[in-house]
């Protein structure tokens, strides 16, 4: 209590010495008799540096204040910014059709129409979701090989008026197929098998052609063990390689290939071809290309067209299996 009297009086002591001094220095006459040794006491006495003090204290606070709302200030223009550009890039952001093309990364009713086509011609075997991703990419550069276009995987104009052309040529994913019919008549019925054929000869060929020549794309790349890449391949990763670029999910490894493909009687371009070498069983596996030749990835020399008349394979064949049935 004592310490808040004193600091009162401290107070009202300052005020009556400041009110003092601005009576004398607006007297003229007695401002130099008075205005100096009153000056010289403020100074030298303790009311000076306590009034300095808190003035200073009084511009420290006001600066921090002012400094405080020059950075809220700053914080509100980035967030605004912030908030400008994201609305710009959705503004900004490409939507189906908006530059004549389909590409990965669209979303839409006219992805699903494109895809119920091209489930249609039997290039993409999977469910329509409208999303175009990396399955419908590698079945539109399946039918841009098959059907003579440039291959990139992108829907532009000339795809898909390919496309929705009644000319499109079908994937070639088998070459029969049985359908069961009903007959009715004369209160019977019966079932006949009714052999179909998914697609005919011209865009069978057409497509194998295309695959072929895409496989050769490759001749001269390095042998890996375990490669699956241009980089270097082994067997049966190239084939899966090769393949893939239109498509086709095949197994990883020889063995599974050799169980998954269906025997054929004569060997037609695009069929997989078996031989026995380093152990018991199907352990290479190479693409036939016609002309009793195949292009495989050789340990010895990579990727290369070989003859199946060698004495070294030949002697080690062991059937062809096809992907396509």
């Amino acid at each position: 209590m004592q310490s808040m009297n004193r600091v009162s009086m401290k107070g009202i002591l300052s005020l009556a010495v400041i009110l003092l001094l601005l009576t004398i220095l607006s007297d003229k006459s007695a401002k130099a008799a008075y205005a100096a040794p009153i000056y010289n006491k403020l100074v030298s006495s303790e009311i000076m540096p306590k009034l300095m003090s808190a003035r200073i204290r009084a511009l420290s606070e006001q600066s921090a204040m002012v400094s405080a709302m020059m950075v809220r200030s700053q914080n509100d223009t980035q967030v605004k910014k912030e908030i400008e550009d994201d609305n710009s890039a959705v503004s900004a952001r490409r939507s189906p059709l908006d530059d004549g093309k389909l590409s990965l990364g669209d979303r839409g009713s006219i992805v699903s129409s494109m895809q119920e086509r091209l489930k249609a011609l039997n290039y993409y075997p999977f469910q329509v979701d409208g999303i175009y991703g990396s399955r419908t990419k590698e079945a539109v550069k399946r039918f841009q090989a098959v059907n003579g276009l440039s291959v990139d995987g992108i829907i532009g104009g000339k795809t898909r008026t390919a496309l929705l052309s009644d000319d499109a040529q079908s994937a070639a994913v088998g070459v029969q197929h049985e359908t069961a019919a009903s007959v009715s008549g004369d209160n019977k019925s019966k079932t006949q098998t009714v052999k179909q054929t998914d697609e005919n000869k011209h865009a069978e060929s057409s497509s194998l052609s295309a695959l072929v020549d895409y496989a050769k794309n490759f001749l001269g790349s390095p042998y890996a063990w375990g490669g699956t890449s241009p980089g270097g391949f082994d067997c049966s990763g190239y084939v899966q390689y090769v393949f893939a670029h239109f498509g086709y999910d095949l197994p990883r490894t020889t063995a599974r290939l050799w169980a998954a493909g269906s025997a054929v009687d004569s060997l037609a371009p695009g069929d997989l071809v078996f031989y026995e070498t380093y152990q018991s069983g199907p352990s290479h596996v190479g693409i036939y290309i016609g002309g009793a030749s195949f292009i495989h990835a050789s340990s010895s020399h990579g990727v290369e067209i070989t003859n199946m008349s060698q004495a070294y394979w030949s002697s080690r064949y062991l059937g062809a299996k096809s992907v396509f049935q």
